[in-house]
């Protein structure tokens, strides 16, 4: 049905419509009146239903009607064109028509209202108002009547087509109701702290302003094209979720919506509107929005809308932009400045691997108990930006030592990780692309150097060559192998470049271009870091057109030498059945005691390890002991190291957030916070299974 059944009775016509219709309206009702006091005389059993031809065919067309209608309701006379709107015979047909005939293209919901029209009609008042009939192109018309009453008790009615007017004034209140919602929406997002979090809220102000069945937000993951769903409403209670389908041309590299242009409908849902949000010129997100009306999408409620979409694109962008800023305003500070990222005391990254494990096993836990996929998969991008800081930590840790010994750093994993780092830094408006193909035995290669090498190497040189590009340009990072002893790692872009007898001069420290800013130390720190390496560094024409520089750095394959255990020893794994737990933080605590209690364990804890000889002794049943190192008053080594002096060797798992090396002692396990969960139930198993309890008196 169409939406003017929602359409409240409009105001009666115009007063300019009433002035340029007066004359014409009276005039015709009184000829038709003296035409029907003309026939006074005539037998009611026998009315004329072509009635005044004279006046009535003055009104062929159906926007123009003339009704005559006796005092029983009956029509005794129309015009054509009226005749055709309601379906009635030819009007030169002798018959008389009753209400249920005439009256029945008339919609339902307006019988009562021309009832009213035509009972309030006295010859010194016209009744007046407005009804719809049928229309079968184009569903309902409305019809404004004017009718007065002649001294027979007929009535001479008057109608005129409403139609276009009452739609246009429909689409100018919803035009303007559209504008208000938009208006609201613009408004908070522009005074909203996150930008996201705003929009989400909004969908529900907008479905319900709007009388949507549904509104919701797709995420397009570039260059993949998968769509995956941010937010949706109503929620479902059904659990129901919503999907686009990127192969129906949604989501099409060169279609409407990758171009910023709204897309109505699909083969699937004809009345859906899609809406894109553009990130940096490229498609984002779409908004899905669904409805049941015919006509919902007018040129004027896309326009509004698609200034909702620009809104969160552009708020977004305005977010993303400020907190990239500060990242590398932080970075590039920080290395210019300490050539280190960052001065860590052991003391700090204690207690931040101890909130971190605190964290991530609160969020295993969970994991353990989630069902609903929603909420599994936020809790999965909590655990993994834990896991992101813990690696951070390490690496700042690993800075601050300044001048490290060498270790072996896998060389394929280290260059992945720190590529991801350089493209979570870079901003959007850079190209950043990163190739690494180290060979068949990639995963065996690693190279001695200090642990925070390969990060001052890229991260300096990405950092100088986003410097030189300025507003956007490309930059590519790229690995490969050149020979069997080396690797070449490469930083390129396509900016302004150096000229070659400018490039052995910018390597040396405190020398910078003339267009950079910074204090001349990013280039001299790969130089060297690459060199203490054993390496050559050197700036070369890139191939994009700009800059390259260029890090040959030898590396060896790493053999894996597998380690007989005693198999003497070893038995089937197993969980513990009892656990005595020795640790300071009250939260990291109870997420241990938690663990091992949903192992089937029993558990004993405390918060120091002052009385644990005289508890052993009053429970010989712990079969696993698990102590953090850095323990007040008396430390977890202390504490095991007494205890293996006396006799007792039940294994020991230790745990800690700080920088130390674990102890020369049998039969422990070593794990450093934060760590997975999971981690520490391998590391129980592992000990009983290689101590297990008959082994331990």
């Amino acid at each position: 049905m169409s939406t003017l059944l929602a359409i409240p009775e409009i105001p009666i016509i115009a007063a300019w419509t009433l002035v340029n219709w007066e004359f014409l309206v009276l005039a015709i009702i009184f000829v038709a009146i003296g035409f029907a006091l003309g026939r006074r005389g005539r037998a009611a059993s026998a009315p004329s239903s072509s009635g005044p031809s004279n006046v009535f065919a003055l009104a062929k067309t159906p926007d123009l009607g003339l009704l005559s209608i006796d005092a029983h309701g009956n029509l005794i006379g129309w015009s054509p064109g009226i005749g055709l709107r309601l379906e009635l015979p030819e009007p030169n047909t002798p018959q008389l028509l009753s209400p249920t005939r005439w009256r029945q293209n008339v919609h339902e919901s307006d019988q009562s209202t021309l009832s009213s029209i035509i009972d309030d009609a006295t010859p010194a008042h016209a009744g007046q108002g407005q009804f719809r009939i049928k229309d079968d192109s184009q569903g309902w018309r409305w019809m404004y009547a004017r009718c007065l009453p002649d001294d027979t008790g007929a009535i001479q009615m008057l109608l005129v087509d409403l139609t276009d007017r009452v739609e246009t004034e429909r689409h100018q209140r919803e035009a303007a109701h559209v504008h208000r919602v938009v208006a609201t929406a613009i408004e908070a997002l522009a005074s909203s702290e996150e930008a996201e979090e705003t929009a989400t809220e909004l969908l529900a102000l907008i479905g319900e302003e709007l009388d949507l069945a549904r509104l919701s937000w797709f995420e397009i993951t570039q260059p993949s094209r998968e769509v995956k769903l941010l937010a949706t409403w109503p929620n479902d209670p059904s659990g129901h979720t919503p999907t686009i389908d990127p192969l129906a041309g949604i989501t099409d590299e060169f279609g409407l919506l990758s171009g910023g242009l709204p897309l109505i409908g699909t083969p699937e849902n004809p009345q859906a509107l899609f809406l894109p949000i553009l990130l940096n010129g490229r498609l984002s997100s779409v908004l899905n929005f669904e409805t049941k009306a015919l006509d919902q999408w007018s040129s004027s409620t896309l326009t509004e809308l698609s200034r909702v979409g620009d809104a969160i694109g552009r708020r977004i962008e305005q977010e993303e932009s400020a907190g990239e800023r500060q990242a590398f305003a932080a970075l590039k500070g920080s290395l210019e400045r300490s050539e280190v990222i960052a001065q860590l005391t052991s003391g700090v990254a204690h207690d931040f691997n101890n909130l971190v494990f605190a964290i991530s096993g609160r969020v295993s836990l969970l994991l353990r108990h989630a069902k609903d996929p929603t909420f599994v998969e936020g809790l999965e991008e909590i655990r993994s930006t834990i896991a992101s800081a813990g690696e951070l930590v390490a690496r700042l840790l690993a800075a601050q030592r300044g001048d490290a010994e060498p270790v072996e750093i896998p060389l394929e994993a280290e260059l992945k990780n720190v590529a991801r780092t350089a493209g979570r830094l870079l901003p959007k408006r850079f190209d950043f692309h990163s190739t690494i193909d180290l060979g068949e035995d990639s995963g065996e290669l690693v190279i001695v150097a200090p642990p925070s090498v390969l990060q001052q190497l890229i991260l300096n040189l990405v950092v100088n060559a986003r410097d030189a590009l300025g507003a956007d340009g490309r930059i590519q990072l790229s690995a490969k192998r050149i020979a069997k002893d080396s690797v070449e790692i490469r930083v390129d872009d396509d900016g302004p470049g150096i000229l070659p007898a400018d490039r052995d001069r910018l390597k040396a420290p405190f020398v910078s271009g003339d267009s950079s800013d910074g204090n001349g130390l990013g280039l001299a720190i790969c130089c060297r870091v690459v060199e203490e390496s054993g390496g050559q560094f050197e700036l070369l024409e890139s191939p994009l057109g700009g800059l390259g520089a260029q890090a040959i750095i030898p590396v060896r394959s790493r053999v894996i030498d597998a380690v007989d255990e005693p198999t003497t020893l070893r038995t089937r794994e197993r969980n513990p059945t009892s656990v005595l737990v020795v640790e300071d933080n009250q939260v990291i605590r109870d997420v241990l005691v938690k663990f091992f209690q949903g192992v089937g364990a029993t558990v004993l804890s405390r918060g120091d390890a002052l009385n644990v000889e005289m508890i052993l002794a009053e429970h010989p049943e712990i079969e696993l002991l698990v102590f953090d190192i850095d323990l007040p008053e008396r430390t977890g080594v202390e504490c095991l190291r007494s205890l293996r002096e006396s006799g007792v060797k039940i294994p020991c798992l230790l745990v800690t957030g700080g920088v130390n090396d674990p102890p020369q002692l049998e039969r422990i396990a070593f794990l450093r916070k934060p760590f997975k969960i999971d981690a520490l139930l391998a590391c129980a198993r592992t000990l009983l299974g290689t101590y297990p309890p008959d082994d331990q008196a």
